[in-house]
């Protein structure tokens, strides 16, 4: 007889933390807390598969789990489009708040 393997599924962050999303005001300490532990387990997650990209692919292979967000979207939406330069625009428009306050915190 052989065990059963075990089946792992993807499933929305709020079904382990259901408070993740909650935008009522006076749940949340709850979200604070979840979202807290959420980023916790992601970086965790993120650090693992890193080092397994780094030390089992190839340096261009392995790049895109080390690629920020921002250059991940700009390689989808603008380098591989199928379109040439000159019919397309690129605008960023990012505002900064209390940039100054939140230097140490990493979710800023």
């Amino acid at each position: 007889n052989e065990l059963p393997r075990p089946v792992y599924m993807l499933q929305q962050i709020s079904a382990r933390l259901p408070h993740y999303n909650d935008s009522d005001p006076a749940n949340r300490e709850l979200r604070d807390a979840h979202k807290a532990l959420w980023w916790s387990s992601f970086e965790r997650m993120q650090a693992a598969l890193r080092t397994v990209a780094q030390d089992l692919l190839e340096p261009t292979v392995s790049h895109k789990y080390f690629m920020s967000v921002t250059e991940d979207e700009i390689t989808r939406g603008i380098l591989n489009v199928g379109r040439s330069g000159n019919d397309c625009c690129l605008w960023f428009s990012r505002t900064f708040c209390n940039l100054a306050d939140r230097v140490s915190d990493r979710s800023a």
